[in-house]
């Protein structure tokens, strides 16, 4: 299989918003020099998103997308492919995150799941997501597994800007890892 590539490109940005022509233009920018085969953005914070806006951010018409409407001002999740590397057989839209399941073409059709999440709120929020999100892994054939996306969450106390005591947030870091 010489010049096949297996390799899936996949960039996750936390966009803070799609509706400004630079932030727009760099994602453009970042998906051609990346040469990437799919993107998943949160807090697009846009209502919907026409064909038209996705092939402008794409750089051509061979894509498809599955999006996760605003449901407050700071959500929105959007996750794009190229037609020609991926192709999807199943959607889960759920609470802050999308599952899409397909075939990864350039790897021989192989079986791949991506989750685009976004988690904001309380702990109960993030947890009911988390749980959500295994119980769909459990479930599926797909060997292949890529979560993505921000979770507002750290695995290790000195991931935190400012530094809260340690029990703040233990409940939280052993619940994500």
């Amino acid at each position: 299989m010489i010049g096949v590539s297996l390799l899936m490109k996949i960039i996750s940005l936390n966009i803070r918003g799609l509706g400004g022509t630079i932030k727009r233009n760099y994602l453009r920018d970042l998906i051609y020099k990346e040469q990437a085969n799919m993107v998943c953005l949160q807090e697009t914070k846009c209502v919907g998103v026409s064909r038209e806006k996705v092939c402008l951010l794409w750089g051509s018409n061979e894509v498809d997308w599955v999006e996760k409407k605003v449901v407050n001002s700071a959500s929105g999740v959007l996750t794009i492919w190229s037609s020609k590397s991926f192709q999807l057989y199943r959607s889960v839209n759920g609470s802050n995150y999308f599952v899409i399941g397909g075939l990864w073409k350039h790897g021989n059709g192989v079986s791949v799941t991506v989750v685009n999440v976004y988690c904001s709120g309380s702990l109960p929020e993030k947890k009911e997501v988390w749980d959500e999100i295994n119980a769909a892994r459990l479930n599926q054939l797909s060997k292949a597994w890529c979560i993505i996306g921000d979770f507002n969450s750290i695995r290790r106390q000195e991931e935190r800007k400012c530094m809260i005591s340690t029990s703040d947030y233990s409940r939280e870091i052993r619940g994500f890892n």
